[in-house]
């Protein structure tokens, strides 16, 4: 039995593709690469974003950068399972379908 992971790098839905994941529109953020992640068992991808719905930086060296949490009907409709986090050194792995 063939079991496929596919293992994505940076997501950060900001700029003009920050539309496409609320309103999650899968076919117009990933294209042809859509099928890609629909095959596979386990997709896993990093959020270089925090989800908010209210604006709080903390301080800290480089940009804040969080996006609505409606971002997540986004990164639902491409199938990711699980996402890397990267805050100031650490990285948490989260289980995107237990938290929403």
């Amino acid at each position: 039995m063939d079991v496929r992971i596919l293992i994505g790098g940076d997501i950060c839905p900001i700029g003009r593709n920050q539309a496409l994941f609320q309103r999650g529109e899968a076919e117009r953020i990933l294209n042809e690469l859509l099928p890609e992640f629909q095959s596979a068992a386990l997709v896993t991808a990093n959020l270089e974003c925090a989800l908010i719905d209210a604006e709080t930086p903390i301080r800290k060296r480089g940009p804040n950068r969080g996006v609505p949490f409606a971002c997540v009907r986004g990164l639902r409709a491409m199938g990711l399972t699980v996402a890397g986090l990267a805050q100031i050194g650490s990285i948490l792995a989260v289980a995107l379908p237990l938290i929403l």
